[in-house]
């Protein structure tokens, strides 16, 4: 089945409804040509960003053993909830970067491999690390399936 993409015309009238979040509350992010992440209270702009840029979205997928894949990657929405609900002494950085664990199935999350990061430096030495934690579990006879 062919995709088809909204007219022009049906574009500028749902951009002209509300799609824009001047606060940035529901925290939309795309990065600049640096590799650094920017708000993007606009939601098309947004969403036109994420189909064009797969590929920088992600930071670094290695390939283990058994099938085992460490993957990680930019979100583009941040995922720092008790910041962005308001709770008392949470951390007010966006949480952008996550790591994450698959085999042959699905992602692995049982074993709390997953990871958050709030910039980009943590994530590349949290990959790194999970790595070398599943690698580790894997070497010990751990099971591929949870």
């Amino acid at each position: 089945m062919e995709s088809r993409r909204p007219s022009q015309a049906f574009r500028q009238l749902f951009r002209s409804l509300t799609h824009v979040d001047p606060e940035n509350k529901i925290g939309r992010y795309i990065l600049d040509e640096n590799g650094e992440p920017v708000p993007c209270p606009d939601l098309f702009q947004w969403g036109e960003w994420l189909e064009g840029h797969d590929k920088a979205r992600i930071v670094e997928q290695t390939e283990l053993k058994d099938g085992h894949r460490v993957s990680t990657v930019f979100l583009a929405l941040d995922h720092n909830h008790a910041a962005r609900a308001g709770i008392p002494g949470a951390d007010p950085r966006p949480v952008l970067w996550e790591t994450m664990v698959f085999n042959d199935y699905a992602a692995i999350e049982s074993y709390g491999f997953t990871r958050r990061y709030c910039s980009r430096a943590d994530a590349v030495a949290g990959h790194a690390a999970v790595i070398d934690e599943v690698s580790r579990w894997l070497d010990a006879g751990m099971p591929k399936d949870e």
